[in-house]
């Protein structure tokens, strides 16, 4: 017997609708997410379509997950991102707002 598509698919992460379908459920909207994070109305709508580590962290510290188990692809066995940030120098998440936020305990 076949798996169900939705079980399926979990091994690529997260369909982009079940993201926000998960972020409506917890009583917010990608709009407001961002715009409380201090970013543009469509920073979490753009991060759906192409990796953007920071608002990666942001969505899935909102739904109570690690980032690698929505998008699995986007991150080594390590737990960091497996791209280079710019083309040049391998990110660094202790960089970004929301992971210096969590470090001191906000």
């Amino acid at each position: 017997m076949a798996k169900p598509a939705r079980i399926a698919r979990k091994a690529r992460g997260w369909h982009p609708e079940e993201i926000k379908a998960a972020i409506r459920m917890k009583g917010s909207s990608m709009a407001e997410l961002s715009r409380q994070h201090g970013y543009g109305v469509s920073a979490v709508r753009q991060v759906l379509r192409r990796p953007w580590p920071a608002i990666e962290r942001l969505v899935a510290d909102h739904l109570g997950v690690e980032p690698q188990e929505i998008w699995p692809d986007r991150y080594g066995e390590d737990g960091l991102p497996n791209r280079l940030l710019f083309g040049r120098v391998k990110f660094n998440p202790e960089r970004t707002h929301c992971q210096r936020k969590k470090a001191a305990g906000e």
